[in-house]
């Protein structure tokens, strides 16, 4: 993402809980059994989630930050928040959200907010030094990313497996939980 010594690590940190607070959520829908209460729709709903958020994390890969690209992440983050507040508000009467599961939507909410303000000192420099805010989007050299680096690697790895697979599961728990024969009265 940002080739700065400090920024890089603490974007990699930052992806890195959110993997995890995406996976953690993933759990507490398993133990709420989502399959038998809201159902498919919600699952659905989630991809909705990481789609818009996936959108974000891949413009930041094709992208240099600027004033642009930050406009845009805010707007990415702003829908995911709508749609989050619509799920909760069709789901909360369903099924139970617990605590932990509430807790893990903190982190998933205000750690795209972590990512874009680091993503915004070298602008904000930049803003200080007066320069005008680049308000076109900069595609990235394709080596501007250091691919070779193992935890960007690691950290794409980890999405597919904590994020993509679990809720490729949730949905197929909820179809199938959907397609079961009924008990006849």
């Amino acid at each position: 993402m940002q080739d700065d010594a400090l920024t890089t690590p603490l974007l990699q940190a930052v992806l890195g809980l959110w993997i995890a607070a995406g996976f953690a959520d993933w759990i507490c829908h398993r133990r709420t059994g989502i399959e038998r209460t809201s159902g498919t729709a919600e699952s659905l709903c989630h991809w909705l989630l990481l789609a818009q958020m996936g959108v974000a994390v891949l413009l930041c890969v094709a992208f240099r930050p600027g004033a642009l690209l930050l406009a845009v992440l805010l707007l990415l983050w702003l829908s995911h928040q709508a749609t989050t507040y619509l799920e909760l508000r069709w789901v909360a009467p369903v099924r139970s959200i617990t605590p932990a599961e509430q807790m893990m939507h903190s982190f998933l909410e205000v750690l795209p907010v972590a990512g874009m303000l680091l993503l915004a000192v070298p602008q904000a420099e930049a803003w200080q030094r007066g320069d005008a805010p680049a308000w076109a989007l900069h595609a990235r050299a394709p080596g501007d990313i250091a691919w070779k680096d193992p935890v960007w690697t690691g950290l794409a790895l980890c999405c597919v497996a904590f994020n993509g697979l679990p809720y490729l599961e949730e949905t197929w728990r909820c179809l199938r939980w959907r397609r079961r024969p009924t008990p006849r009265a």
